[in-house]
């Protein structure tokens, strides 16, 4: 008898030790799953090297009188259910990393964010300041895309010039040489290839579509104006066959647009049947002479590049020299004077290095600035004299990154010191020499400073979102900036 008792008292205690095992199953597998859609509301957008974050896509329009958007508070929902939240942060689905993303339609306006978010810096009013002053674009966490200029004198003074349309793959632009009007690109679907092309001046005015079907582009150099600012050079591709099948073969076309009266002009063609093919017959714009007479652009991807130009006149196309043997070559902006085309190189050996080099547009020989580098390079830039050169310049063994400008002519490098630890991306100087912006690594697309010509100031413009920087402003702004 004791026995069978001793037997029941050991079954009820594993009776009652499986339902206490089931029950913090349950209560902790509610909570993981309960938990889920916050973490999904408050993920971050994905950054990647090549671009800044974008929300999720939408199909953008065309551009519209901006009206600021009812203000909904959130509401805790289940992933399957659209919720409508304030400006900032925007629900986020998580994404595969590198994945491009589009943005909802902009705003002139900022409704209020919820509380504890960032926001915005507010706008002085009143003119800005005499002096330079730097244009860029800001995509907004909240999608909102908006064209910016801000003093160099006091970066907390800036105006907003206009808006643009939402992109899947962000706004490409370039500023005219009269300081008169935007060109840029966005792409509203999820295809590159099937950008449009759009010019507005800078208070808003006189906003419209000039061609459709091109290649967005890259984030430097893109959409490219003439020295006249008639033109805007741009490139398309075009499949062969679906592209389900396969992305070969395609077919490139480099065309300049006509600003006033859109009339497209094709100027060079180039068939790439094969994977085999496209790193010898790949093609794209890089720059116009001064005088406007050619259109330089590459032949090649990797390996044997060549540079060419196109006469936009007769459309007569002619070899001009040889960028690279065994590389991978990132080439962007002629010298101010047409001498020089400045490249990056990756040069494909064991182990890789990066070179920094001066391809002339005429007879000579390539020089090489800067060679045997085993860390990369980022793309240095031109100052406005034409005769130097700044880049930055990794870090060595117990040092900090460089910033250096180099004579072309002579080698002679100097350190801009900066007042400030970091490593600073040089983007483009004032055309009065005395202002360099600049990005901070590795909050390359996040971050905006002006960097005076010796490093001793250094003044950070507040942003929000991902910035492109597109240029610099020298008179004042028109009147119907805001």
């Amino acid at each position: 008898m004791k026995r069978l008792l001793s037997i029941a008292r050991g079954l009820l205690g594993l009776l009652a030790l499986v339902v206490l095992v089931l029950a913090l199953a349950l209560t902790f597998g509610g909570l993981r799953r309960g938990a889920e859609p916050v973490s999904w509301m408050f993920q971050s957008p994905i950054e990647t090297p090549t671009q800044p974050p974008y929300p999720p896509p939408v199909t953008p329009s065309k551009p519209t009188p901006l009206t600021p958007p009812p203000t909904i508070p959130p509401k805790p929902s289940p992933p399957t259910v659209t919720v409508t939240l304030p400006p900032y942060p925007p629900p986020q689905t998580p994404t595969l990393p590198g994945t491009p993303t589009a943005v909802p339609t902009p705003r002139a306006t900022v409704t209020p964010p919820v509380p504890g978010t960032p926001t915005a810096m507010p706008t002085p009013s009143g003119p800005l300041p005499p002096g330079p002053k730097v244009v860029y674009a800001e995509t907004s966490p909240d999608g909102a895309v908006t064209f910016w200029a801000a003093s160099a004198v006091n970066p907390e003074r800036r105006r907003i010039l206009t808006t643009a349309d939402p992109a899947r793959f962000g706004v490409h632009a370039t500023l005219s040489h009269d300081e008169s009007r935007i060109a840029y690109t966005f792409a509203p679907t999820n295809d590159r290839f099937a950008a449009e092309l759009w010019v507005v001046r800078l208070d808003g005015a006189g906003r419209k579509r000039l061609a459709s079907g091109i290649d967005v582009g890259r984030y430097v150099n893109y959409p490219i104006w003439s020295p006249d600012d008639r033109y805007v050079a741009v490139i398309r591709e075009v499949l062969e066959t679906s592209p389900q099948l396969s992305p070969f073969p395609y077919t490139q076309t480099i065309s300049i647009i006509n600003v006033d009266t859109g009339e497209d002009i094709p100027l060079v063609e180039a068939h790439v049947p094969s994977i085999e093919e496209e790193a010898r017959r790949n093609i794209f714009p890089l720059d116009w002479s001064p005088d406007g007479r050619f259109l330089y652009y590459r032949v090649g991807a990797t390996g044997h590049v060549e540079l060419w130009r196109v006469d936009v006149v007769t459309h007569a196309r002619e070899y001009v020299n040889t960028i690279s043997e065994q590389g991978a070559p990132r080439c962007y902006f002629l010298s101010p004077d047409g001498r020089w085309l400045l490249c990056t190189v990756l040069e494909t050996r064991d182990p890789p290095q990066y070179a920094v080099a001066l391809v002339p547009t005429g007879p000579g020989q390539i020089e090489a600035l800067i060679g045997g580098a085993h860390d990369a390079l980022y793309n240095p830039v031109w100052h406005p004299s034409g005769q130097e050169v700044t880049i930055v310049l990794p870090p060595q063994a117990n040092e900090q990154a460089r910033l250096q400008t180099i004579n072309v002519q002579s080698r002679a490098r100097s350190t801009i010191a900066v007042s400030e630890e970091g490593v600073f991306l040089p983007r483009t100087w004032s055309p009065d020499s005395q202002w360099l912006a600049v990005q901070k690594f590795p909050e390359t697309y996040r971050s905006l400073f002006l960097l005076s010509s010796d490093g001793a100031q250094i003044r950070q413009i507040q942003t929000t979102g991902g910035i492109e920087v597109i240029g610099w402003l020298t008179a004042d702004l028109p009147a119907g900036s805001r």
